[in-house]
């Protein structure tokens, strides 16, 4: 992705979110799209899109916003050992606030947003789930496991009809004073 980014014209970089390369008061903006739950430690993460912020910068972060309880039946084909332990995804304001308010942050606002997602089968489905964040968690799958998961969820999906799961997110917006 970082490849492609900077085939186009992008100044892209990797790095750690905890441990930015940046100066002081480097940007404007700080964005972080569904990958604050990802991190070992967020409250640094977000300390440290503080630092390099400048004063009067803006960061904007979304995260999941529950499950569609249509499609709970995700998290139980998933092996024990691959699921999220419980209020690790930050799926609440309070959570969000949590760490953005000790950080630092003001003007701490939050809006939400749904999307239907339709899919015709369980190819579609499945080709789909590949193609995001639950791509990682079937990856570390075994063999074994994986074809289990895939059955359970042709099952699944072939008694919906339609077959449409609501994807919700939250957006936090935040001001650095």
């Amino acid at each position: 992705m970082v490849e492609t980014a900077k085939r186009n014209g992008v100044d892209a970089h990797v790095m750690d979110a905890e441990q930015l390369r940046f100066p002081d008061e480097s940007f404007d903006h700080v964005l972080c799209a569904f990958a604050i739950f990802f991190l070992p430690d967020p409250s640094r993460a977000v300390r440290e899109w503080r630092r390099v912020l400048r004063p009067g910068g803006r960061l904007a972060l979304s995260v999941f916003a529950g499950w569609d309880p249509r499609w709970r039946w995700i998290e139980e084909l998933t092996p024990e050992r691959l699921r999220r332990p419980a209020g690790t995804m930050f799926d609440s304001e309070n959570e969000l606030e949590g760490v953005l308010a000790p950080a630092g942050f003001e003007d701490i606002r939050f809006e939400l947003a749904s999307h239907e997602l339709v899919f015709a089968d369980a190819d579609e489905w499945w080709a789909w789930t590949w193609a995001h964040g639950r791509r990682g968690i079937l990856s570390r799958m075994t063999e074994d496991e994986l074809a289990a998961y895939r059955a359970g969820a042709a099952e699944r999906i072939a008694a919906m009809s339609p077959a449409v799961e609501v994807f919700s997110a939250r957006f936090a917006f935040a001001r650095k004073p």
